[in-house]
C-alpha cells in the first residue's frame, strides 16, 4: 500500500492519485450497473391467451404472471388503470346485482347465501375508480406476492357476471382484499385500460388491455405490451 504524505505530496503525485481512483470508481460503478442488469428479475404475462374459469353464472378473468428474472421479484402488485370513464349512470347496486354471483366464499365468513358483499362504489357512493389494485388467485387472495425466478402465478382482473334474467353481463372488479370486497359492479359493454404488473424492486412492465361484452356472446380480450424505453416509462407513468 502506498502512503502520500500530505506535507510532501506534490502535485503529480496528487494526479497519480486521480489516476489510480478514476478506473476504480469506474469499474464500480459499471459493475454494480452490470449486476444490477442481470439479476434485476423480469415479469412478464406467460402469454397473451387469458385464462378464464367459467361457471353456471359467468366467467372469471385471470391472467398467468411469470418471472424471467435471474432474481425474485419482491412485493409484487398489479394495478388497472381504467382508460374508460365510468360514470354513476353505469355503476350498479346491491339492488340491481344478481343475487348470487357465484364469487368465492372464505372460511371466515359469516354472509348469509342472500346477502351480496358490498361495493366499494355505487350510483350514490361514488369517486374516482379510474384505479383498481388487483389480488392474486393465490388462497386468501392477497394484492401482493414473491415470485421466484421462473415461478407463474395468476392474478384476478375482474368477473362477467350474467343477469339473473340472463339478460348480458356486467363486470364486477375485485378490490385489494380480494373477493371478499367488491371494488365495484359496473355494465360496460367495453372497457379499455393499462395494466401495471409492479415488483417492488424493478420497474413495471406496462400492458394495454381491453375487453368488449356481448348479450351473449364469450368476451372478448386483447392484451398488448406497452414497449418504452427508459425516459418514455418515466413520462408515461406521470402524464
Amino acid at each position: 500500500m502506498i502512503i502520500y504524505s500530505l506535507d510532501s505530496i506534490s502535485i503529480q503525485s496528487l494526479i497519480n492519485i486521480i489516476y489510480d481512483t478514476i478506473p476504480l470508481v469506474l469499474s464500480t460503478i459499471i459493475g454494480t450497473y452490470i449486476v444490477r442488469r442481470a439479476f434485476v428479475p423480469k415479469v412478464n404475462i406467460k402469454t397473451k391467451k387469458e385464462h378464464i374459469l367459467t361457471d353456471a353464472g359467468g366467467h372469471f378473468l385471470s391472467l398467468n404472471i411469470i418471472n424471467t428474472g435471474l432474481n425474485m421479484a419482491q412485493h409484487c402488485c398489479c394495478y388497472l388503470v381504467l382508460e374508460t370513464k365510468i360514470l354513476d349512470n353505469d355503476l350498479l347496486n346491491n339492488n340491481d346485482a344478481a343475487l348470487d354471483e357465484h364469487l368465492p366464499r372464505y372460511t371466515n365468513e359469516s354472509l348469509l347465501l342472500e346477502q351480496l358483499r358490498s361495493s366499494l362504489i355505487t350510483k350514490d357512493k361514488i369517486r374516482d375508480v379510474q384505479q383498481v389494485q388487483l389480488c392474486w388467485t393465490h388462497h386468501g387472495n392477497p394484492y401482493y406476492r414473491d415470485l421466484n425466478p421462473g415461478v407463474t402465478a395468476q392474478i384476478d382482473i375482474c368477473r362477467f357476471q350474467r343477469f339473473e334474467n340472463n339478460n348480458g353481463y356486467y363486470i364486477i372488479f375485485p378490490t385489494e382484499s380480494g373477493w371478499r370486497r367488491i371494488h365495484f359492479r359496473a355494465k360496460y359493454k367495453e372497457m379499455k385500460g393499462i395494466l401495471y404488473i409492479c415488483p417492488a424492486n424493478s420497474f413495471p412492465n406496462i400492458f394495454s388491455i381491453s375487453f368488449q361484452l356481448d348479450d351473449n356472446s364469450y368476451p372478448y380480450i386483447n392484451i398488448k405490451k406497452v414497449n418504452l424505453n427508459s425516459f418514455s416509462r418515466k413520462r408515461f407513468l406521470l402524464k
